[in-house]
């Protein structure tokens, strides 16, 4: 795939603050972020309603995007400056010679703490990874992790990944489907995995977080070298915000559940049960590393990427 067909699928996809005291000084600043009202995206959303990016001189246009995709389609066309985006995204379009650059960490997976999870349907006979062999998995998108973390759980496990077939199913649309037999499994995320249990019969067979074996990083902010480097105030400043957003973040569950069920229209009591995600307070590369080494064995890039290449370096 050449460069402007890879810009063209990701279009085809696409369906801590600055001291008070400094204010008067600091000079207002514009700035498009491109996010989605999900949970390990959402962070943005909390530092508008909770008045950080304000009292940071930050104004910012947030604007809410269908996925990381169409996050990433928009950031290297212009019509924003800074998106968030799974690692993997950023590291295909590396490979495209897109020129994204990783500024800051978001959302954090922990081995101990379940967020993909494995399902079936309650009666299901489906336990071990080989059951799985010529069976029907529902997938929400190919190519972002999802799929990469099932083949190595497969193949670590004596299981044949070339045997299952994939089925890509809407989030919203797996527990249902789970329910009346039409996918033999599914692999959920919340919010759909904490509906799907409330409204049908489902088992969680395994939950594939800790095949990785160590804490790593679910999404990044990033930009392109060029805006980065003729604006280093925008994203100097925006670095400290979300820090000091996601730092707030983690210890303000409640408050970021009622946020994230306004953009979202998320019921509160959803958002408010579901497991949530932990947000970073530093990039660090081998947080990016071990997940990109994964998808580079598993099928899901083309040749191993370094992050340390993906992450901003100021000229």
């Amino acid at each position: 795939m050449n460069r402007s067909s890879f810009i063209a699928s990701l279009s085809a996809l696409s369906a801590g603050g600055l001291p008070r005291s400094g204010l008067a000084q600091t000079p207002v600043l514009n700035l498009r972020i491109g996010a989605n009202a999900n949970d390990t995206y959402a962070a943005p959303y909390y530092a508008q309603d909770e008045g950080f990016f304000a009292r940071s001189g930050l104004n910012v246009d947030l604007q809410t995007m269908a996925n990381g995709a169409a996050i990433a389609a928009a950031v290297v066309s212009g019509a924003v400056d800074v998106g968030v985006a799974v690692p993997v995204t950023l590291a295909s379009a590396h490979l495209h010679d897109l020129p994204f650059v990783i500024v800051a960490a978001g959302a954090m997976s922990l081995p101990t703490v379940p967020a993909l999870r494995l399902c079936t349907a309650k009666t299901s006979t489906l336990k071990t990874p080989k059951d799985f062999e010529g069976h029907v998995i529902a997938i929400n998108a190919l190519g972002v992790g999802a799929d990469f973390q099932l083949h190595a759980w497969l193949a670590q496990n004596g299981a044949d990944f070339s045997k299952v077939k994939l089925a890509e199913v809407p989030f919203s649309e797996m527990g249902s489907a789970l329910d009346h037999g039409t996918v033999d499994a599914a692999l959920l995320v919340e919010p759909a995995f904490t509906v799907a249990l409330r409204q049908y019969n489902i088992h969680v067979v395994t939950a594939l977080d800790a095949i990785v074996g160590a804490p790593y990083l679910v999404s990044c902010w990033f930009t392109t070298r060029d805006f980065a480097d003729k604006h280093p105030d925008h994203i100097n400043r925006f670095i400290r915000v979300i820090y000091e957003t996601q730092h707030w973040a983690n210890g303000h569950k409640s408050e970021t559940a009622a946020i994230l069920s306004k953009y979202s229209k998320l019921d509160i009591a959803i958002a408010l049960a579901m497991t949530r995600c932990t947000w970073a307070d530093q990039l660090r590369a081998t947080d990016i590393q071990v997940y990109l080494d994964m998808a580079a064995k598993y099928g899901g890039l083309a040749r191993p990427v370094p992050a340390a290449d993906l992450i901003y370096k100021p000229a």
